[in-house]
């Protein structure tokens, strides 16, 4: 007979209920021995009676199995013992019966039922011994009436075996589960430990993050001071050695600049929080733009730097242009960096792999090149090729990590492709083939030469960086008007008519965010655009979703910030393109 032993948690509940089919089979397969013995008769009047005792247990159990919070074991075991009693009525009629195979079945009878209830008792010795009392009593009526018949000491002999066997099996079963437990408590120890270990690295990795939007600001607001500062000297009349002296301030803080926003887009790719957003993009302007932006550099050391068309280029394709810049710029920052003398290159070419065009954009140069046994640190994070004290060329390591990383997002690759000489680098991208970019309200301003003078709100708290955009929106004809918090320029919106608010964001009383959303509330629809030193992507989006019309991170570029205010006030504003 199968017996489910009497659960202690409410799990084990569900599989009294399942393990219901199973004692059929076996009512079925103990009818079929007692029909051998005693007759057809016999054992289906057994079979059915045990039956009906099952079907009535089964709900039984199913009702123990819905009282939640309640033991059930002294009931499971008193309905045990009932269904063991009808069930040893088999081995008592198998004996009665005095036929020859009588001695044969209730040996199989008592051992399978004492079995059965081991099996499902076995580390609940008490219990076991009280479901297995029915078996028990029947074994000793067999032995006490067994007189001087030729199986008695046969079946004396059976018992010893048999009992040997369901002990050693309840034995070792105690073992087992012995070591089960302390399995599933060593198991709960290091599941412990680790949901421990993770929540250490959470709150550290939630702190290095805070504490780089901290610095990243920290630092931002005095680099716009001191690079606004230079680009303003720049302007004005400087003789030949004070204008070289500002152009080392201009590009040592650029260089800070940069290493800085490696910093933390590392940072950002190593807790998987850097996004790429594919636009429109003019590919043929970003090329010329960024090989431009180094050409200066490149004929101070002699080299030449030429942008090469292959075959026919796309002139617009869907990719995210900041990114796809920034590893442009990376790559032709090393070339010219590295170069000494010959040129750098900058190949786009559009290849066909099984039926799926890819963009190929290679910068190549002649200089040292990179050693067979260097190239596997290439691309490793803050690794150098030169790691010595005396090492000509600074950085931190990370330019070529961040834009293979980058390409990875855009479902591409950055590699290393082998050279007799030099070295050649290449981005390989899916190319997105898109339609011709609308001329800009901007961009036709900027062919006509003509700047309009604009009435514009700056607020700023800070007293550097107040007067530097100042002093640049002025000397450009622009007519200025200062609020040194949020709430102040959100009395400047109510009282005076302004073609542009540029809004900082972190501010005392009343910050940039607050300050739009009250503007938005109450109607105010001047274009209004953010400048923060918080550059994240996701403080791009809070900007944007409190109702700013664009966001441009510190430090500002007086050439964009130029553009951005011709966009702004254009009747068609393309802040989205001219701001990030």
């Amino acid at each position: 007979m199968l017996i489910v032993a009497p659960p202690a948690h409410r799990e084990r509940r569900s599989t009294i209920v399942v393990a219901q089919g199973l004692r059929y089979w076996l009512l079925g397969a103990w009818a079929f021995l007692l029909a051998v013995v005693c007759g057809a008769g016999v054992a289906l009047t057994w079979f059915v009676t045990c039956c009906g005792l099952g079907l009535a247990r089964g709900r039984f159990e199913k009702a123990l199995a819905r009282r939640p919070g309640v033991s059930v074991g002294a009931e499971l075991t008193a309905v045990a013992t009932l269904t063991s009693a009808a069930w040893a009525l088999a081995p008592f009629m198998a004996w009665t019966a005095h036929g020859p195979w009588s001695l044969l079945a209730t040996t199989v009878f008592l051992f399978a039922g004492v079995l059965l209830v081991a099996t499902q008792f076995r580390h609940l010795p008490r219990r076991a011994l009280i479901v297995a009392s029915p078996y028990l009593a029947v074994l000793g009526y067999v032995l006490a009436t067994a007189g001087d018949a030729p199986g008695r000491w046969a079946l004396v002999a059976s018992v010893g075996v048999a009992g040997s066997a369901i002990l050693t099996k309840v034995f070792f079963g105690r073992v087992h589960k012995a070591q089960i437990d302390a399995f599933q408590a060593e198991q709960a120890r290091l599941i412990a430990e680790l949901e421990k270990a993770r929540d250490a690295a959470t709150a550290a990795s939630d702190a290095k993050s805070a504490f780089l939007a901290i610095i990243s600001h920290e630092l931002r607001t005095p680099m716009n001071g001191v690079l606004g500062a230079a680009q303003l000297l720049r302007r004005g009349a400087l003789d030949e050695a004070a204008r070289d002296l500002v152009a080392v301030i201009d590009e040592q803080g650029r260089t800070l600049a940069s290493l800085l926003d490696d910093v933390l887009d590392f940072a950002r790719i190593e807790a998987g929080k850097l996004e790429v957003v594919p636009v429109a993009t003019d590919l043929d302007e970003l090329l010329r733009r960024t090989v431009a932006l180094w050409t200066p550099r490149a004929r101070d050391k002699a080299l030449a730097l030429e942008l090469r068309v292959i075959g026919e280029a796309p002139a617009v394709i869907m990719t995210d242009p900041v990114r796809l810049c920034q590893m442009l710029h990376n790559l032709v920052s090393n070339a010219v960096k590295f170069t000494e003398q010959g040129e750098v290159s900058v190949e786009v070419s559009v290849d066909d792999v099984e039926g799926q065009e890819r963009l190929l954009i290679a910068v190549a140069d002649t200089g040292p090149g990179v050693a067979r046994a260097d190239r596997e640190r290439l691309f490793q994070a803050f690794s150098q090729i030169d790691v010595s004290s005396t090492r000509r060329h600074g950085g931190a390591g990370l330019g070529l990590v961040i834009s293979r990383r980058i390409a990875g997002l855009l479902g591409g690759d950055l590699r290393l492709d082998p050279v007799p000489s030099g070295a050649r680098f290449v981005i390989d991208l899916p190319l997105a083939r898109c339609q011709r970019l609308e001329e800009t309200g901007s961009d036709k301003a900027d062919a006509a030469g003509v700047v309009a003078s604009r009435r514009i709100l700056v607020v700023e708290d800070h007293p550097v960086n107040r007067k530097i955009l100042v002093t640049f929106l002025e000397a450009a004809g622009h007519a200025c008007v200062v609020a040194e918090n949020g709430a102040e320029g959100l009395v400047a919106a109510r009282a005076g008519a302004f073609d542009l608010i540029l809004m900082d964001v972190n501010m005392p009383v009343m910050n940039g965010l607050e300050a739009v959303r009250a503007m938005r509330l109450e109607g105010i629809d001047i274009p209004t655009v953010l400048l923060s030193a918080s550059a994240a992507p996701a403080d791009r989006r809070a900007g944007l979703d409190a109702g700013a019309d664009g966001y441009m991170a510190k430090p500002v570029e007086f050439a964009k910030l130029q553009s951005l205010i011709e966009a702004a006030c254009s009747p068609q504003p393309a802040l989205e393109t001219a701001v990030w």
